[in-house]
């Protein structure tokens, strides 16, 4: 663990300028995607549901706490935090712009799932994330 934290880089401006660009993307998207769309019930690739899960100072205090964690990833991993935080912070911004929730689009008909890109960037930056971690922990037991 000494080794981690001794290895840690420290957050930048850039870093949290990646995180910004990356939430208000998304959040233009969603706008984008609610004022041409029809509500849920084209069935569809592309409608929009909304769920109305409002922010809590929980899912906020993890987001934080993913961003700060994250400075001891190096490579895709610190990325994927990036990205993970920029997409978090979208989702977490979303009811307060929009009334009846966080827009949801993109239908996985299969899954019975809908998503928006905030959510779909968050899955697949927890892939990086844990093939990052996978890869640091085996370079420690292993050596490079």
């Amino acid at each position: 663990m000494e080794a981690a934290t001794r290895d840690r880089v420290p957050l930048g401006a850039r870093d949290v300028a990646l995180c910004l660009l990356v939430a208000v993307d998304c959040l233009l998207i969603n706008a984008l995607v609610v004022a041409q769309r029809p509500t849920l019930g084209s069935f569809g690739p592309i409608a929009v549901a909304y769920h109305d899960k409002q922010p809590s100072l929980l899912g906020i205090a993890l987001v934080v706490g993913c961003l700060l964690a994250g400075t001891v990833l190096r490579g895709g991993g610190r990325l994927g935090v990036l990205l993970l935080v920029g997409g978090a912070a979208a989702n977490l911004a979303s009811p307060t712009i929009w009334d009846r929730g966080i827009p949801d689009y993109v239908v996985f008909g299969r899954l019975d799932t809908v998503m928006n890109l905030s959510d779909i960037l968050m899955i697949t930056a927890s892939a990086f994330i844990v093939a990052s971690i996978t890869v640091q922990l085996a370079r420690a037991r292993y050596g490079r």
